[in-house]
């Protein structure tokens, strides 16, 4: 997900300080809704209405273009310079692609390892239960042939 990145003194700009609260929420909600949708700040009018929902939008958008902050297209605006603070469309699906590779191969690393580590562990198993067993050394369970068979050994060492 795109982050819309705004300077510490944003706010006391003196073109955005000297907008209205409603004006002030629109563009920093249009620059959200550019941001989350791809936009490259392109806002069309009929979008308008979905970018926030503001009593006299139209005016507010008026307002917006008057401080210079919003450039008026042939159906709708721009913010502008929107791509120069913030992220184009195609840097941001470059991103996205990049973090997807990166975690799938983590996510292949760590599915190969836990493999690795079953099949050490059932490797271990197995050794375990071959029927090998040390000279001397009885188990619980061993029968009698087998109890018989390590004192045999035990004798010789």
């Amino acid at each position: 997900m795109p982050w819309v990145r705004l300077d510490d003194r944003f706010p006391s700009h003196r073109k955005v300080a000297l907008l209205s609260d409603r004006a002030f929420r629109l563009h920093v909600t249009a620059l959200c809704w550019s941001s989350e949708n791809l936009t490259e700040g392109l806002i069309r009018d009929k979008e308008l209405a979905v970018v926030a929902r503001i009593r006299g939008l139209k005016g507010v958008a008026k307002e917006l273009e008057d401080a210079k902050l919003w450039d008026r297209t042939e159906d709708g605006w721009v913010i502008h310079d929107y791509l120069v603070y913030q992220f184009s469309r195609e840097q941001v699906l470059a991103e996205r692609e990049g973090n997807a590779a990166r975690q799938k191969a983590w996510r292949e690393r760590k599915k190969a390892e836990k493999e690795a580590k079953a099949a050490a562990a059932k490797a271990a198993e197995e050794a375990n239960r071959n029927g090998v067993t040390q000279q001397g050394e009885t188990h619980d369970g061993d029968t009698n042939e087998a109890r018989q068979r390590h004192e045999l050994a035990s004798k010789w060492c």
